[in-house]
């Protein structure tokens, strides 16, 4: 079945490219940050915590953690 699939996609280009965009993530709606490996690792274990019965992705964990910290915040945060 897998050679099928990847027979089909050599022999399309068009389905080959749409299955690429669909991956590609919306830059309209996302950015990246670039985190140290201790960083990433104190985050690893916040998931951890935060969620102990469910894996949370590192993006989610830092979601979570800014969304906390700005409601702690109550409408400090300056605007642009």
């Amino acid at each position: 079945m897998i050679n099928f699939v990847i027979d089909l996609l050599d022999q399309s280009p068009i389905l080959s490219q749409l299955i690429y965009e669909r991956k590609q993530m919306n830059k309209n709606k996302y950015k990246n940050v670039s985190l140290t490996h201790e960083t990433y690792s104190i985050l690893e274990k916040l998931s951890k915590a935060l969620l102990p019965d469910a894996k949370l992705s590192i993006s989610k964990t830092v979601e979570c953690i800014a969304n906390e910290k700005a409601k702690k915040l109550n409408g400090k945060l300056k605007e642009k």
